[in-house]
């Protein structure tokens, strides 16, 4: 497992080279390891990302239900 440190610098790059916006949380064992919000909320706002910040999810839990869908009924050719 990565430490505090390198989980940082990692999420720092992300941001910088990609402009990863998002909030992450890195458990073990139950226990919050690292945490923090990366970019913006809204960048058209210039609105930061926190903790705090909602997300809306809207049609990305799509592809997770369907494929939840297809595990106990498999398509047979």
């Amino acid at each position: 497992m990565m430490n505090k440190k390198e989980l940082a610098l990692v999420f720092e790059q992300l941001e910088k080279e990609y402009h990863f916006s998002g909030t992450i949380l890195v458990s073990q064992d139950g226990e919050v390891v690292f945490e923090k919000a990366y970019g913006f909320a809204s960048r058209q706002l210039n609105v930061p990302n926190v903790l705090e910040t909602k997300f809306h999810v809207a049609s990305v839990t799509k592809m997770f239900i369907a494929m939840a869908a297809l595990i106990p009924n498999p398509v047979e050719p």
